[in-house]
């Protein structure tokens, strides 16, 4: 009994619980083999790469022999077999210039279909369209290069500034003038010549945007770079201390200096004081449409003689100068022949007479050009289905003639509410701008309309219809045209969005003018716009 428990168990334990079958055979192996295999493999590699002469290491060189060739067969193999397919697949790419071919010639002229040899008839209107857009971008109220008829002023301006620079003395200087007639465009380009940018710190500011008169203190400081003080009413003091110290030669330009006007006048006092405080190198430039702001507002600058400022007045365009600005400007844009030469002397005639003002002249000029494009392009679609006609009329461009400016002349200067029968057709955007006016005038709550208000309810007018809408300087642009009609007045501020935008119109002429009561009268009442 013993003998069977005794060989029973212990046998089927040993054979069940050893599974794995190397073990059994390294048992049978003997043991100096067993190190070969593990512990010296890495000896052996170094032995090799360091000596060759080891006695005891003749075996393990057979081995590492053995092993090496594998590794460079191995490596060889892999670069041999990627190789190969890349330089098959730059060898395949010939096949392309077949299909360019292929596109060649359907686009030769000989082969060209009908309906190609029409389009190309029809390319011209664009050359058309692209002249009077050059047109208008010409008569944009831009700075020149040149400043025609202000050669006297650049050169008083340039040697006031010029002989208290070398003096390093103070001084001040009233420039006075109609508006458009270059005061802010000549300092503008003085400012810019080189030795005058290299002699001043330059601190241009326009006085339309003050709250109040005395913001023009926080302006100046924000513009020197001084840090502000906690108290608003420390800005004055902070400025005089800064005078006083040691600091560059300051060019300080205020325009529209009216617009600081108050009851006691403590402000404009004190703005021309600062020059006669001494050691200030200051040189105060003053800028206004008034001539007797100085000797009205101002009479006590008369009494000390350190405090008068200098005068300069800039007289309005005459008709001559009218004409020599816009002939240059368009002459530079290569459009010269876009006008006849009697609707030039008719607008620039008209314009000095009444004002002189170029900007006027300049946007008259924008919209004549506008409404010759318009009528250019309606002759071109009702003359499209006769072959012979789109040859005869559409070789030579419309020419703004007497008939256009004279229309809009009237317009402008006729009366606030004169339609006449040219003006009667408006421009999709120009109805729609016109209409969300009205209809921030009739439903909005805040009847003290701005140019970023009125864009606002535009664009919302044109993404609620899917319109194309305009991007704001393009609507500065289209406001401008539209106060040349005399439609709406825009007050100007320093950013063009803060402007702000009056009706001259009464709203029922206004709607029977738009000739669209359909669409006007949706957009009136649409009050989810707002």
């Amino acid at each position: 009994m013993s003998l069977q428990t005794s060989l029973s168990f212990p046998i089927r334990k040993n054979f069940y619980g050893i599974k794995e079958s190397p073990k059994v055979e390294y048992t049978t192996i003997p043991l100096s083999k067993t190190p070969s295999r593990y512990t010296p493999t890495v000896k052996k590699i170094v032995d090799i790469s360091e000596s060759e002469s080891s006695s005891d290491s003749e075996d393990e060189n057979v081995n590492s022999n053995l092993r090496t060739p594998k590794r460079k067969q191995d490596s060889s193999n892999v670069c041999s077999e990627a190789s190969p397919p890349k330089q098959k697949k730059v060898t395949f790419t010939p096949k392309t210039p077949s299909t360019l071919l292929d596109k060649l010639t359907l686009l030769s002229p000989t082969s060209a279909s009908p309906g190609i040899l029409k389009q190309e008839k029809l390319a011209p209107k664009k050359l058309f369209s692209n002249k009077y857009s050059d047109a208008r971008k010409a008569l944009h109220s831009t700075l020149p290069e040149n400043l025609i008829g202000r050669d006297t002023e650049m050169t008083e301006l340039e040697n006031f500034i010029d002989k208290h620079m070398t003096n390093q003395s103070s001084a001040s200087l009233y420039v006075s003038g109609p508006p458009g007639t270059g005061k802010t465009a000549c300092l503008s380009k003085i400012m810019l010549k080189p030795k005058f940018k290299k002699a001043f710190q330059i601190v241009y500011v326009n006085c339309t945007s003050m709250k109040s008169a005395a913001a023009i203190y926080s302006a100046i400081i924000e513009e020197l770079g001084i840090e502000k003080p906690k108290s608003s009413k420390s800005n004055k003091s902070v400025i005089e201390k800064y005078l006083k110290g040691a600091h560059k030669m300051l060019l300080l330009v205020l325009d529209e200096m009216d617009q600081l006007e108050s009851k006691n006048q403590a402000v404009l006092y004190s703005i021309f004081e600062w020059p006669s405080i001494p050691d200030t190198k200051l040189i105060l430039v003053g800028i206004a449409n008034a001539l007797d702001l100085t000797d009205r507002i101002l009479p006590r600058l008369q009494a000390r003689c350190e405090l008068k400022p200098t005068l300069l007045h800039f007289k309005p365009y005459t008709k001559q100068q009218i004409m020599e600005i816009i002939t240059e400007r368009l002459k530079e844009a290569n459009v010269l022949d876009i006008f006849t030469s009697t609707a030039m002397q008719l607008l620039s005639g008209k314009v000095a007479a009444v004002s002189g003002d170029i900007r006027k002249a300049l946007d008259i000029g924008r919209r004549v050009i506008e409404i010759a494009e318009s009528q250019k392009m309606l002759q071109s679609t009702q003359n499209s289905n006769s072959d012979d006609n789109n040859k005869n009329g559409d070789d030579a461009i419309r020419k703004v003639d007497f008939q256009e400016v004279r229309s809009v002349l009237n317009g402008v200067y006729g009366g606030s509410q004169n339609v006449d029968k040219a003006e009667n057709e408006f421009p999709l955007q120009q109805k729609l701008l016109l209409c969300s006016l009205m209809l921030i005038l009739n439903r909005g709550r805040n009847k003290n309309v701005t140019v970023g208000m009125l864009h606002q309810v535009y664009r919302k007018v044109c993404d609620k219809r899917k319109i194309n809408k305009l991007d704001m300087s393009e609507f500065v642009s289209l406001c401008s045209l539209i106060e040349t009609r005399g439609i709406v007045k825009i007050i100007s501020k320093k950013e063009a969005r803060l402007s702000k935008v009056s009706l001259e119109w009464d709203q029922e002429l206004l709607t029977s003018a738009l000739q669209d009561k359909v669409l006007s009268s949706d957009i009136i009442n649409d009050v989810s716009c707002l």
